[in-house]
């Protein structure tokens, strides 16, 4: 396995590393459940890892208050679309990083 691999979350079911692509595209549904590209096994983030990826959320707001306030001391608006690009950016990396996944679905609080 490459490092790249490690990081990304892995399959209870078969153990098998799910790429970027493969991620997203089964986290950007409206199911609590992603079906595991190689087995069919259904798989679900676990606690630890749905609190991560809201942390990871909360930049988002705190950096357009900073980039409004950029703006009022006369940076203009690319502040706030240069930090807006960045975000996307350190999400899209992280985001993958932060699940981990389980079998068995397990309750936020």
């Amino acid at each position: 396995m490459t490092k790249g691999e490690i990081d990304m979350p892995i399959c209870t079911n078969c153990h098998h590393p799910w790429t970027r692509g493969e991620l997203w595209k089964a986290s950007l549904t409206l199911k609590q459940s992603m079906t595991c590209p190689h087995c069919g096994a259904e798989q679900f983030q676990t606690k630890e890892s749905r609190k991560k990826g809201s942390l990871l959320l909360l930049i988002i707001p705190l950096g357009m208050l900073i980039s409004f306030v950029a703006n009022g001391l006369g940076w203009g608006w690319w502040s706030l679309i240069l930090y807006l690009a960045v975000v996307v950016a350190v999400y899209v990396y992280f985001f993958p990083k932060t699940v981990r996944l389980t079998d068995t679905e397990e309750p936020l609080w």
